[in-house]
């Protein structure tokens, strides 16, 4: 592990697979999208849905899967003779609300507010969709300084470095004092370096070549590791 020149002012996160499991998440809010539209709307049926879903995936070029998801719910409501508006308005809250309730990861609510203790400065740098309003309380405060999402910048994705120069404008720090964690290599940890800002790397693997890996400052398995690799930057306990 580098050592570093001075301690972090402010740390921007990833969500998913950093901060809670991606796949159950997803799969929750899958679930909860699914039965909405069994109660609300039982016309638009999950053979309808994703038959629909995959000839507007087949008949645009839009690769952002919340407009995705409302363009086929648009087409779905039509296809019934369904109220449009409605069924897109309520059917992206149900799902947007179950996306963004996820189980944290053992560690995440205590290491975020040692963080905010120590009046770091934190934001999150996300491809996803979660929506901040719909987050644990924890997450909200710890993440209202610094939220962005592809939205927010004219629809780029990591590793774009215009995410995280963003990230850098809103909580008004240069990069080297910034520190970017996230657990896919190319979108989190070559974008964040990109712009200059220290990486730490989550990753499942146990045995990692570190020298495949440049990028990546540090290397951490769990929420534990990384905070031992925050309190050595910080120069402190944490």
């Amino acid at each position: 592990m580098p050592s570093c020149e001075h301690a972090p002012e402010g740390i921007t996160f990833d969500l998913d697979d950093t901060l809670w499991c991606g796949k159950e998440t997803l799969q929750k809010a899958t679930h909860a999208f699914h039965d909405h539209l069994e109660r609300s709307y039982p016309l638009i049926t999950q053979s309808l849905f994703q038959s629909t879903w995959t000839n507007v995936l087949s008949s645009t070029d839009l690769r952002d899967f919340t407009a995705l998801r409302q363009a086929t719910l648009k087409q779905c409501a039509e296809s019934v003779n369904y109220n449009a508006d409605d069924v897109v308005s309520t059917s992206m809250r149900a799902f947007l609300a179950a996306r963004s309730s996820p189980t944290l990861f053992d560690g995440v609510e205590a290491l975020l507010q040692r963080l905010q203790a120590r009046q770091l400065r934190l934001g999150v740098v996300t491809n996803g969709n979660c929506q901040l309003e719909y987050l644990p309380c924890v997450l909200q405060s710890a993440f209202q300084r610094a939220w962005v999402a592809p939205d927010s910048v004219h629809g780029h994705s990591k590793p774009h470095r215009a995410l995280f120069d963003k990230a850098l404008s809103l909580l008004e720090l240069d990069a080297s004092k910034v520190v970017h964690i996230g657990d896919d290599y190319v979108c989190d940890i070559t974008g964040a370096k990109s712009v200059g800002m220290r990486t730490i790397w989550v990753t499942s693997e146990r045995e990692v070549d570190v020298s495949a890996y440049p990028s990546a400052d540090a290397i951490a398995n769990n929420i534990v590791d990384i905070s031992n690799v925050l309190q050595s930057w910080l120069n402190d306990e944490l």
